[in-house]
């Protein structure tokens, strides 16, 4: 235990040292503490806790970093004792864990779930159920993403019923986003506001800013789509100063695209009249402004997806304003890779714009070829989609009667635990009686015991006296009367004269 207090405070003072100095620098020094380590266990230690706090200022050099943690604990595991083993197996989960994080954000989909499964596997076998939860969390949003929604509902229940059995609010808080995302996409924006608020709420009393700025993007999200934009501006305004404040890059660029795209909407809401064409192209511009800022972040952390999808919201956004060659370089560019993601909604929405571009410039041949890969992708879309909203129905169904079947269950198992508190609160209450009358009880026969006691020795000392006088007047009667042999002597003088 001392020891690792005091690799904690080493290792909190050495974080605190290293925000002044360049990236460059704090990985150098990160390499002299770690070969200056005496123990491998808290090498591997200092690894996971580096890959978790490089997390959102420098996720390149996350996966290194976990491996060789990973690579010093197969090393050991052979020859270490059950606790050191439960520690090696405990922390290369946490840098599968990390590894799976960095895959997922960059597209990397195959990988990040086949890490992510591994480091379920880790945790069961030492029964981590935080690490578990987590990580089918994580499961979960892969497979929602891909839209195998029953999948994805599976993981984040098995998730959220872990997480409130340990009491993990941090992680039920990150379910209940999860599932809020489910019921977004179904279009039941009043349940997903209720998820995302549940959320938000566990967030804030914990305090995990980094959460926070999630959930008020995520409730933004949904204002978004029930067409309320400047009350979805506002909430996407307030998680991007959350995220600007903890340095959350990743979640910086979501804010900055999401609240780009308000003003696409909208214009710019502090003009008038509103939306009018002025008004619009102030809007334009500010969206640029705010586009540009998220792809820079973006390409920054190398995440794929949202690159493609910044590229082709700008492009979207200069062919609004006439600017065809520029929108067609920015376009291009999100085709590409889009394809190599092979995401069917990002090669559809670019697709899209391209046909839009070359049909603008009088390019009909290209047009005509962009908008029959756009058809294609749009039917298929549409298919999917028209099947996954068939399944999220069902699911929805389920979900809500298992969430009453569960709600039924904790009612029965409250009013049992009531009744078993006052049945044990009739005991208490019943042995404590007794145990009052057991002790008057006791206090009476000690009392007349006392008395009983007393009484016996008035006796003893009565009778004492009565024996101690009639020893008395048998001393006098004997020293009175003559004796036997006395009179007998005399008796015997008598005769003979």
């Amino acid at each position: 235990m001392i020891k690792d207090l005091k690799y904690k405070f080493i290792l909190f003072t050495f974080l605190l040292v290293l925000e002044g100095f360049s990236q460059q620098y704090k990985i150098d020094s990160v390499n002299v503490a770690i070969k200056n380590a005496k123990h491998d266990t808290t090498r591997m230690s200092l690894y996971i806790a580096l890959s978790t706090y490089f997390y959102v200022s420098n996720p390149d050099t996350i996966i290194p970093i976990c491996l060789e943690a990973i690579a010093i604990a197969d090393r050991n595991m052979t020859n270490a004792n059950a606790l050191e083993k439960r520690s090696y197996l405990k922390n290369r989960a946490g840098a599968l864990n990390n590894i799976a994080v960095v895959y997922k954000n960059r597209g990397d989909i195959a990988e990040a779930l086949e890490a992510f499964i591994k480091t379920v596997k880790l945790y069961e076998d030492i029964g981590e159920k935080k690490g578990v939860a987590n990580a089918f969390n994580n499961i979960g949003a892969i497979y929602d993403n891909q839209g195998d929604i029953p999948k994805a509902l599976e993981c984040f229940g098995k998730s959220l019923k872990i997480l409130e059995e340990v009491g993990n609010k941090k992680g039920a808080a990150s379910a209940l986003n999860n599932i809020g995302f489910i019921y977004s996409s179904q279009g039941d924006f009043v349940k997903a506001l209720e998820y995302h608020n549940k959320s938000l709420a566990i967030r804030k009393e914990i305090n995990d800013e980094a959460g926070m700025g999630a959930s008020l993007n995520n409730i933004g999200g949904i204002y978004r789509k029930q067409g309320d934009i400047l009350k979805a501006l506002s909430y996407f305004n307030e998680s991007l100063k959350i995220r600007e404040k903890i340095g959350d890059k990743k979640g910086i660029g979501s804010s900055l695209a999401n609240i780009a795209a308000m003003y696409v909407l909208i214009g710019d809401p502090d003009c008038s009249p509103q939306k009018s064409p002025q008004c619009m192209q102030v809007g334009m511009e500010k969206a640029l402004t705010y586009f540009f800022q998220s792809l820079k972040i973006r390409e920054e952390i190398k995440d794929k997806q949202a690159i493609a999808s910044t590229l082709s919201s700008i492009g979207g956004v200069y062919i609004q304003q006439r600017k065809y060659a520029l929108a067609a370089t920015y376009i291009k560019r999100a085709l590409v890779i889009s394809r190599e993601l092979g995401f069917p909604e990002l090669i559809f929405n670019s697709e899209r714009l391209m046909s839009r571009v070359d049909s603008a410039t009088n390019n009909f041949e290209g047009a005509l070829e962009h908008y029959k890969q756009y058809i294609k992708y749009h039917d298929s879309i549409t298919n999917e989609q028209t099947r996954k909203a068939s399944i999220k129905s069902q699911l929805k169904y389920e979900f809500e009667k298992k969430e009453a079947v569960i709600k039924e269950q904790q009612e029965k198992e409250r009013i049992i635990a009531e009744e078993k508190d006052r049945f044990q609160k009739i005991v208490i209450g019943s042995v404590i009686i007794g145990l009052l009358l057991v002790i008057i009880f006791a206090a009476f026969v000690f009392r007349s015991l006392r008395t009983t006691r007393k009484q016996k020795l008035l006796i003893e000392e009565k009778q004492k006296e009565i024996l101690d006088s009639i020893r008395y007047a048998k001393r006098i009667q004997t020293s009175l009367l003559p004796t036997e042999k006395y009179i007998t002597n005399v008796l015997d003088r008598s005769k003979k004269k």
